[in-house]
């Protein structure tokens, strides 16, 4: 295949009604994904009145509004990937900076049993001041905030930051050295 070529992907077709005076008219939308397996992918939802035609005009639409994803070393993939057993921390890759032989490993690990692992970005957005030693060093942090679900769903004013302490770490786990303190959000 070239790296030109697009591979159109179906996701979903859904039948949808509109109520209208003197009764309903059916019709269909589509969900479809184009991409080049080069970084480039279009995403569009489109409807019409009969499939082919929705799926036709999602098409275009994903064709028409392609964006480029940023490569790393051949792939779009820079996620971290995490073992679901076990404390916090342990059996983590983190994809950018994993060397090969544990990516070979994980890849091991995930095609036996691919429902213990999960993949999230790494998302370095920003550090804090931390005291190491005599002075004040930047850390990674990630803030967890606080969420109530019921009957209605409701983000608190406050949250948890975990700090990576030890240098170059994105790993903020407590079991893996990391640390924590309470964020009070402000709206200033």
């Amino acid at each position: 295949m070239q790296k030109d070529d697009f591979i159109e992907k179906l996701v979903h077709v859904n039948r949808i009604t509109k109520v209208v005076k003197g009764g309903r008219r059916f019709g269909f939308s589509a969900l479809v994904v184009v991409g080049n397996q080069n970084g480039k992918i279009g995403i569009a939802h489109a409807k019409a009145k009969q499939v082919p035609d929705a799926i036709k005009k999602a098409n275009e639409l994903a064709r028409r509004n392609l964006v480029q994803i940023p490569l790393r070393e051949g792939r779009t993939i820079h996620h971290d990937i995490y073992g679901k057993d076990g404390a916090g921390g342990y059996g983590i890759m983190i994809g950018p900076k994993a060397k090969i032989k544990e990516r070979e490993m994980f890849q091991r690990r995930i095609k036996d049993n691919p429902r213990n692992y999960i993949a999230q970005p790494l998302e370095v957005l920003s550090t804090t001041p931390t005291l190491q030693g005599d002075l004040f060093e930047p850390r990674h942090q990630d803030l967890r905030p606080f969420i109530l679900s019921g009957k209605e769903t409701y983000v608190t004013m406050g949250g948890l930051t975990r700090v990576a302490l030890r240098k170059g770490s994105t790993i903020v786990n407590s079991s893996r050295g990391g640390g924590s303190k309470d964020t009070l959000v402000v709206d200033i």
